[in-house]
């Protein structure tokens, strides 16, 4: 059989680039901001675990508490994800083109991780790059003694390791103070592989995930693009890796949460049948649990005919229950669809056993879930972004960062937006921490909520309470 190169080089840039997005690539974030199905979560984002966040009881209303502001001017600088540690500190990671917060650049974009007190005074930050080479992080977690892990893709030899292929994924580890302890690559010969997200366990263990286009630690690729998750010891040692894909299609993993008992879950987009499981639309979001040694539990797909749906976070509550958010084009689940474009809301319990599933919406607008975390209650909270005026909330910008709020059985308790006339601002993390509070982090074009606008493109961190 005789491939079509050109329709394979164009699954791969849609996959890579997925510019129907506008924080698109792999290796460049800006693109249109008004475009269908966003592509990253982060995230991906730090979804609060019983693991290593241990919570009491407190009700968040929404009271937003503070905002701040990070850049460098003429640069970009973009947040992906965030975590919090016991203490109470917390923990954004993404990517900056400029020297930041007294750091110097070395590459054309490097990694940076920036932890604040619960107060949001900021206490250090901390950049790693390759020179003339982009470095982007896109995850980050904590771990059950305050150690930080970072995760992402870089396309140069970072911090002493050597690169394999074009681009490969890397994990880095921090103590809290912002000493770095390691750094580990990983990619194929020739090709891309990319993480997304990445947990801990209560054994010191941490799991990355992703995308690869080629053979990766020795797995086999099934498919174009196939999503993968590393295990990696607390001393870097690589403990194993697998491969999930679909003959000629695209799969990969946005967003990984863990449960009490070793357990952790994949989401994300699958283009054909994953695991036995029948494709509905042009794309379905899947989740995907395997146990801590790597054994795939079971899959579930969930899509609208003839419509492209995608999940970018996950998480997990403490009753074992796993909840995952992203966008749909589509009415999904007996749910109709409001907007150009709805987020979705999704539960399962351990056993994958659909729950129920909530969409929310603009008439005419897009909105899109791009991250999400829970608390010791059972609820959730949902971020990202809204190009309309959300759940009652006044749009101020092009497009403006939302909050919402649901507990355990899917019922809205309060969505919150805020953004900057003229400008779009995006959220794709969240976290929450032992004494109630959410923040969420992100991208914004404006000064926004009082504070000043330093570059082009500033981080934002936003604490609720």
């Amino acid at each position: 059989m005789k491939l079509n190169l050109g329709l394979v080089a164009f699954y791969i840039f849609f996959s890579t680039y997925n510019c129907l997005s506008y924080e698109c690539s792999s290796l460049d974030y800006t693109c249109n901001p008004q475009s269908l199905l966003i592509n990253f979560s982060s995230s991906n984002q730090d979804e609060v675990s019983n693991i290593s966040n241990p919570v009491e009881t407190f009700s968040n209303t929404g009271t937003r508490q503070w905002t701040r502001l990070l850049g460098a001017a003429g640069s970009v600088t973009v947040a992906y994800g965030i975590t919090s540690d016991s203490s109470g500190n917390i923990y954004s990671t993404g990517q900056t083109s400029g020297n930041l917060d007294g750091q110097i650049l070395t590459g054309t974009q490097d990694l940076f991780v920036t932890k604040y007190d619960g107060s949001g005074n900021k206490q250090w930050t901390r950049l790693l790059g390759v020179g003339g080479i982009q470095t982007l992080a896109r995850g980050v977690t904590s771990d059950n003694i305050g150690n930080i892990y970072t995760t992402g893709a870089t396309s140069g030899n970072l911090d002493g390791q050597i690169l394999t292929g074009t681009q490969d994924l890397f994990v880095t580890k921090y103590d809290g103070s912002g000493n770095k302890q390691w750094t580990r690559l990983l990619g194929v010969a020739g090709t891309t592989s990319q993480a997304n997200g990445i947990r801990p366990d209560s054994s010191g263990n941490v799991y990355t995930i992703g995308y690869t286009l080629g053979n990766l630690d020795g797995q086999i690729l099934t498919g174009i693009q196939d999503l993968f998750v590393t295990k990696y010891d607390g001393s870097g040692n690589r403990q194993w890796t697998r491969l999930l894909g679909v003959a000629g299609q695209i799969t990969q993993a946005n967003g990984i949460a863990s449960d009490s008992s070793g357990n952790i879950y994949l989401t994300g987009r699958a283009s054909g049948n994953l695991d036995g499981q029948i494709l509905t639309g042009t794309q379905d979001l899947f989740v995907t649990k395997y146990d801590s040694g790597g054994n795939k539990q079971w899959t579930r797909l969930l899509g609208a005919a003839g419509i492209s749906t995608t999940a970018y976070g996950v998480t997990s509550d403490s009753s074992g229950n796993v909840y995952t958010v992203g966008a749909t084009a589509g009415s999904l689940d007996g749910q109709t669809l409001t907007g150009t474009q709805d987020l979705f809301v999704t539960k399962y319990d351990g056993s994958g056993n659909k729950q129920w599933t909530r969409l929310l919406g603009v008439a005419g607008q897009i909105t899109q879930a791009n991250g999400i975390a829970s608390d010791s209650s059972g609820n959730m909270y949902l971020t990202g972004l809204a190009s309309g005026n959300l759940d009652g909330q006044v749009l101020t910008g092009t497009q403006d960062l939302f909050v919402t709020k649901y507990d355990s059985g899917g019922n809205k308790q309060w969505t919150r937006l805020l953004g900057a006339a003229g400008i779009s601002t995006t959220a794709y993390g969240v976290t929450s921490d032992g004494s109630g509070n959410v923040y969420t982090v992100g991208t914004t074009a404006g000064s926004l909520d009082g504070q000043i606008l330093t570059g082009t493109q500033d981080l934002f961190v936003v604490k609720y309470r």
